[in-house]
């Protein structure tokens, strides 16, 4: 009866599905009941569905339940939404894309794998109107606490995005920025446009922030960043203004190409130090060509602020307020890079320098 039927490859994939259900109503006006069980988790619920003769969106209601699900093979993504959801889910609203979409969804999570992260408990209260998003965002975890509210506002041709909240002791070990436990508090406010984050402009505020090294008992004082980002004719500018540091960015590139090409000029570098032909063709032989030339230039003053943060982090750097640090790179036909360095005073590990400076240019061929 079925043999027509194309089912989604995720489906396939979530292996043998076993399945207890019941259908009341209309094939336009129905509720459903269902059960499934598969080797990729477990999901419960009712739904009720009503299809409407003219033109109007469709409406649902309903409440279901997952059970250790795995979102990411039912989906058939690359990247990491859940491959293990324990949630209780609360739907009412019609609709399913954006010009549509109206209603409240709801979600309480437990124990699970989110994003990479795994979350203790999370609640989520989410409201859609008039190409409008709207939302409360608890978090409730080991690697810290998060309370959230964000508006997402797709009425005009740039999306708008505001996401306004607090974080505590956040572990930035759990994801993977630091070897070692360290706790950041924070308020933030940011307010920005673009289609994607890669793309956004707009500010970013991080007030009452703190960084706390629980191994050391030791906390920064408090202190506000804030961070601008701005485009103008593919011209990107970043301006960092806070108690550790100021500094400028500016060029051609976007976040994730720029990211992307220092964190493989930094391995590029150290491979070459390490004077190992085998490594060096091994990388070559799997890099994939840069499809894009990025350039851009940092300019920063290391303030007053950074040595108390150096001591929190267990650094024997002392820094005198002032120091500059320069660098421009150019991932073009060939790649270049320089870094400069001037300082009145560093002190590292007891000993003091005074008037230091250091400049380095590195160039090199994108493929060797």
């Amino acid at each position: 009866l079925l043999t027509n039927v194309e089912f989604p490859q995720g489906l396939y994939d979530m292996g043998t599905l076993g399945l207890n259900a019941n259908f009341l109503g209309k094939y336009y006006d129905f509720s459903v009941g269902a059960n499934i069980f598969s080797p990729k988790g477990n999901l419960a619920g009712t739904v009720s569905m009503f299809f409407p003769q003219n033109d109007s969106a469709n409406t649902y209601t309903g409440n279901f339940s997952t059970t250790n699900f795995d979102l990411n093979t039912l989906l058939g993504v690359e990247g990491n939404i859940s491959n293990r959801l324990n949630a209780r889910f609360a739907v009412n609203g019609q609709g399913y894309n954006i010009d549509e979409l109206a209603g409240t969804y709801e979600m309480w999570a437990g124990d699970s794998n989110i994003l990479g992260s795994v979350i203790d408990s999370s609640h989520i209260f989410l409201t859609a109107l008039d190409k409008e998003l709207n939302s409360n965002i608890d978090v409730w975890d080991r690697q810290g606490i998060a309370h959230s509210t964000f508006n997402w506002n797709l009425k005009e041709s740039i999306p708008h995005f505001k996401l306004k909240g607090q974080l505590q002791n956040m572990d930035l070990q759990q994801f993977g920025v630091s070897e070692k436990p360290i706790w950041i508090d924070t308020e933030y406010d940011i307010d920005t446009q673009g289609e994607s984050p890669a793309e956004w402009i707009g500010k970013f505020d991080f007030s009452q922030f703190s960084v706390y090294n629980p191994l050391t008992n030791r906390r920064t004082p408090v202190q506000s960043w804030q961070l601008m980002a701005d485009t103008t004719n593919g011209y990107r500018t970043l301006k960092l203004d806070s108690e550790i540091a100021k500094v400028d960015v500016g060029g051609a590139f976007n976040y994730e190409q720029a990211i992307d090409r220092v964190s493989r000029l930094v391995q590029e570098t150290r491979l070459y130090f390490s004077n190992s032909d085998s490594l060096l063709d091994a990388y070559y032989a799997k890099k994939e060509p840069d499809s894009s030339a990025v350039s851009f230039s940092i300019n920063a003053q290391i303030l007053a602020g950074v040595n108390p943060l150096m001591e929190v982090l267990n650094v024997p750097v002392n820094i005198a307020s002032g120091a500059e640090v320069s660098s421009n790179l150019d991932f073009s036909a060939t790649h270049l890079a320089d870094l400069n360095i001037r300082a009145d005073s560093i002190s590292y590990e007891g000993q003091t320098y005074v008037n230091p400076s250091s400049s380095l240019l590195l160039a090199k061929f994108p493929d060797s």
